[in-house]
């Protein structure tokens, strides 16, 4: 084909040849007008039938293609979108999957196992699992894959895997070799899972228990303690009443003080054990409050404001000073930690009635009059599934090494032990308000005559009151004794319950009873129980260096009973039974 000089088209006279992919395709020559000019060209049907379905098939061809493509691309996105969801359920599981090429030791697959290890670096060959795990459990770990590639039998192992931070991460892995038929065993497929938690909950439980034993044990080394020191004290004081020449009541003294010191050892045993007698006293929650204000600001930082909002009015409240000086700093460190970038606090007191429904952590509260301590904090909130383990014991939202988890688990205890409530407001993002109840007094003049006792030498004692000692540490018992017969009392003793009741048969009543708590063959409340009926007037101090939670309350409500904590000195043991006496002619 090619043009004319006279610019018009010009197609060669003779055949011209057209090239296509059916091959040549020839055209009849091309008429001429009488100027010389081309007409009408003409092409050969089945050429043009030819051309026509080349060019059908071709678009056939793409049609199918492009169907295809779209398909293999939907294929393509939903494996990728099957395979994060995969992804995304093991993560969240702790659980990383893998297979392993035996032959070669490479990882042909592996999903989440590189995150699971918290490698930084893709998990390549079985090598790189085993060099991540202690090398203590190295040895186990391998020999279990190796006895289940040449066995075709499953293995399931726990081993400790050292994360790049040098901490620890406790992994079970099971899995099982797969036969080639042409080739032997070729391939090892298995599942590992993150069993840390687990580990941490049962090193919690051993600890417990563990703690638990140490306590019971440390409770009555205490207990036996309290009763050779209370003989010491004793007669320690009995011995130096009797000196005249200052060297040896000089040396009497440092006994004293020696045992002194060995009493503040056994108390620190018994609030380890949990057995330690709270010395209960009637108290003011603002007075506490404001007491430790200057101290909760140094807490606290500058970049966290404390403002008070205390009753005017606010009753009184029975509780061991430091146990509630205890549940306000534990509760004003919590509000601390839930706002690292600042916030406020505000500490409320009231006087609540509490006349319907209201739920506090672990269940209703009951109807009565209440003295509200409340701790308002403007931090990040608590969700419900946080509030739901607020208080069990190592529960902790902080980082690894950060809290100890018993925190708000040691102030639900003291509130629990004093019978109060705890109760708790949040939503994430506004902040919490943590509220404790505690019962207030109603008779505050009554309370105090319990549990302020004067000392004896400020009472008068009738001449002829009787007392009858049960106890069974003959030490105890005999000092008991000497005490109260240099004051004039007239003095009964028995070592177990019934020999204290034979003693009482043949004696005749007595004014006061003092019983240890706990004696052989029975208790002295069960004691003091069978003989009440029997003697009316009847008075009791129960002694003990155990804390029985029981013994405190039924004391604060009863003026026939004191409570005296081993180890103990004369006069608190003479004090108490004045006191009884006392309490007994203002009765009549």
């Amino acid at each position: 084909m090619h043009v004319s000089k006279s610019g018009h088209s010009g197609v060669s006279t003779k055949r011209g040849r057209f090239q296509s992919l059916a091959g040549e395709i020839r055209c009849d020559p091309l008429k001429e007008d009488p100027g010389g000019n081309p007409t009408v060209m003409k092409l050969d049907p089945a050429w043009i039938a030819i051309a026509v379905l080349a060019i059908a098939s071709i678009g056939v061809f793409a049609s199918i293609a492009l169907r295809y493509a779209a398909e293999l691309r939907r294929a393509r996105q939903a494996l990728h979108d099957a395979r994060q969801r995969m992804s995304t359920a093991l993560t969240s599981l702790g659980v990383g999957v893998w297979e392993v090429d035996l032959r070669t030791h490479e990882v042909v697959w592996a999903e989440n196992a590189s995150g699971l290890l918290a490698s930084p670096a893709t998990i390549r060959t079985i090598d790189d699992i085993l060099d991540r795990l202690h090398p203590d459990d190295r040895p186990v770990a391998m020999a279990a894959v190796e006895r289940a590639s040449a066995t075709l039998v499953p293995f399931d192992v726990e081993s400790r895997v050292i994360l790049p931070d040098g901490g620890i991460k406790w992994m079970r892995t099971t899995g099982r070799a797969l036969a080639d038929g042409a080739a032997g065993t070729a391939r090892l497929i298995g599942v590992s899972a993150d069993v840390t938690s687990r580990h941490v909950l049962e090193a919690q439980f051993l600890q417990a228990q563990k703690m638990e034993a140490i306590g019971q044990l440390a409770g009555g080394v205490a207990h036996d303690f309290n009763n050779l020191l209370t003989a010491i004290l004793g007669y320690s004081s009995l011995l130096k009443d009797g000196l005249i020449d200052p060297a040896r009541r000089r040396n009497v003294e440092e006994v004293i003080k020696a045992a002194t010191r060995a009493t503040a050892l056994t108390k620190q045993l018994l609030a380890f054990s949990r057995q330690e007698v709270p010395a209960v006293v009637v108290l003011n929650a603002n007075d506490i409050i404001q007491d430790l204000l200057d101290m909760l600001r140094r807490l606290i930082g500058e970049h966290i404001a404390l403002t008070t909002s205390l009753a005017d009015d606010l009753e009184s409240i029975r509780s061991d000073r430091g146990q509630l000086e205890q549940v306000i700093v534990n509760l004003i460190l919590n509000a601390r930690d839930a706002m690292p970038q600042g916030g406020s606090i505000r500490l409320e007191t009231a006087n609540v009635h509490i006349d319907s429904e209201v739920i506090a952590h672990g269940g209703r509260i009951a109807l009565g009059e209440y003295v509200m301590l409340a701790v308002h904090d403007s931090g990040v909130g608590i969700s419900d599934a946080v509030r739901a383990r607020l208080f069990q014991p190592f529960f902790t939202t902080k980082v690894r090494g950060k809290g100890t988890g018993l925190g708000l688990a040691t102030v639900f205890g003291i509130v629990s032990t004093g019978h109060g409530y705890i109760s708790v407001d949040s939503e994430i993002g506004k902040g919490a308000v943590f509220r404790v109840y505690w019962p207030r007094i109603v008779d505050l003049q009554r309370e105090r005559q319990t549990w302020n006792v004067e000392p004896a030498s400020q009472r008068t004692r009738p001449s002829t009151s009787s007392v009858l000692i049960v106890e069974d540490e003959e030490a105890v018992r005999y000092l008991s004794r000497v005490i109260l017969e240099r004051a004039g009392y007239r003095v009964f003793e028995a070592g177990t319950p019934d020999q204290a009741e034979t003693v009482l048969s043949k004696a005749g009543p007595v004014d006061v009873l003092i019983a240890d708590v706990m004696l052989p063959g029975g208790r002295g409340p069960e004691l003091f129980e069978r003989l009440r009926p029997r003697y009316p007037e009847l008075r009791v101090v129960f002694m003990s260096g155990y804390y029985d939670e029981t013994i405190p309350e039924v004391v604060q409500v009863d003026p026939a009973m004191r409570f005296l904590q081993k180890p103990f000195v004369a006069e608190a043991l003479l004090g108490h039974v004045a006191d009884l006496l006392s309490t007994a002619d203002l009765s009549r």
